[in-house]
C-alpha cells in the first residue's frame, strides 16, 4: 500500500493522533480479551478432562453436571467468546480509521485485510459500539 495524504481527521472528528491511541487502546482491549478467552478455554478443557475421566472410571453420565460443571464453563466460554468477537471488531474499524486518515484508500484497506471494500466502508461509517457482532 502506498501512503497518500487523503481525507482529514475532521472527516473522522477525531485528530490523527486520537485515532492512533484509539487504536491502542483498542488493541490492549483486544489482548486483555484474548487472554479472557484462553483462560476460559484452558478451564472448560480441565472440566472435559474431569468429565472424560468419570465417565471413563465408570461413574454415571447423570453424575456429570455435579462432577464436572461442563454447563457452566461452556457459558463462560461462550460469553468470552462474544467479548472477544467484539474487541475484535473494534480494533479492526480503529485501524481501518486510522489507515484512511494516513491517506489509504478504502479498496486498498480492504485489499490489505483481505475483505470486501464495502464491509470497509461499512465499518468506518458506523458509530462506535455500532456494527459489533453480539
Amino acid at each position: 500500500m502506498q501512503v497518500r495524504t487523503g481525507q482529514s481527521a475532521a472527516a473522522a472528528g477525531e485528530s490523527p493522533s486520537a485515532l492512533r491511541q484509539a487504536v491502542i487502546d483498542a488493541l490492549v482491549q483486544l489482548e486483555a480479551a484474548s487472554a479472557g478467552l484462553r483462560d476460559s478455554l484452558l478451564q472448560l478443557e480441565d472440566r472435559v478432562k474431569r468429565a472424560h475421566e468419570h465417565l471413563q472410571g465408570g461413574g454415571p453420565a447423570a453424575d456429570l453436571p455435579r462432577v464436572a460443571h461442563v454447563m457452566e464453563e461452556r457459558a463462560a466460554v461462550n460469553a468470552s467468546l462474544a467479548e472477544m468477537q467484539q474487541a475484535r471488531h473494534r480494533s479492526q474499524r480503529s485501524l481501518f480509521l486510522l489507515a484512511v486518515e494516513e491517506g489509504f484508500s478504502l479498496a486498498e484497506v480492504a485489499r490489505t485485510w483481505g475483505i470486501s471494500r464495502q464491509l470497509v466502508s461499512r465499518m468506518t461509517k458506523e458509530q462506535p459500539g455500532q456494527g459489533s457482532p453480539a
